[in-house]
């Protein structure tokens, strides 16, 4: 008999019988079948879809996986309950003036290794942010609903101001915390960070 070798594509190892998506159709059905604790690979541009009450990770394979956020405002209940975790990928937002944009009424978000570009909301009660980078031609994100943040490790790259710990829709209690992170901008408008206490909210902010 002929003999035959197989080689393992580095890009799989550790996701067994996780599927391959290149498609914001094929995401949306990997999706809807997925149960809590599942991985999908992503292989190219996607946008995601709308689930709640499931904890999913979605992992980049390729230069070119990039995950699109699907329209919400602060209202929205689209991931209710859900948990969104995302490595090795790029996060395409918005422009800046979209506030509402973001996994509106997700319990958690976790990013490893992401690439953030365009506005971004973040949304989670509770969100993470580890190794990643930010680059955005006006305003980095807004912190939105999301009640606790921690970013570490974090390298922001833009035009001017980088954060804006705020809240939109609703006073609160939020919690944000920088660790070991980096502020870089081609002009100086604006600071790195802005609180803005306009609604009534209160925050805690950490520099580390």
């Amino acid at each position: 008999p002929n003999n035959i070798t197989v080689t393992i594509d580095n890009r799989f190892a550790g996701y067994h019988n996780a599927p391959v998506v290149d498609t914001t159709e094929a995401l949306a059905e990997a999706v809807k079948n997925a149960k809590s604790g599942d991985i999908i690979l992503i292989d190219d541009e996607v946008t995601m879809p709308y689930f709640i009450d499931k904890a999913l990770t979605f992992v980049g394979i390729s230069d070119h996986a990039v995950v699109k956020q699907s329209p919400a405002t602060h209202i929205d209940a689209h991931y209710a309950g859900a948990t969104l975790n995302f490595e090795k990928l790029t996060l395409v937002g918005e422009s800046y003036q979209n506030n509402t944009q973001g996994y509106q009424k997700a319990a958690k978000e976790a990013y490893k290794n992401c690439h953030f570009v365009n506005y971004i909301m973040f949304a989670g009660d509770e969100t993470t942010v580890t190794d990643c980078t930010f680059e955005n031609e006006g305003q980095y994100f807004w912190t939105g609903t999301a009640d606790e943040i921690t970013f570490t490790n974090c390298e922001f790259n833009g035009v001017e101001r980088a954060v804006k710990v705020c809240t939109v829709g609703n006073a609160g209690a939020r919690t944000v915390t920088f660790n070991d992170c980096q502020f870089t901008a081609t002009t100086k408008v604006k600071s790195a960070i802005e609180i803005d206490g306009s609604k009534g909210s209160k925050y805690v902010v950490n520099i580390n």
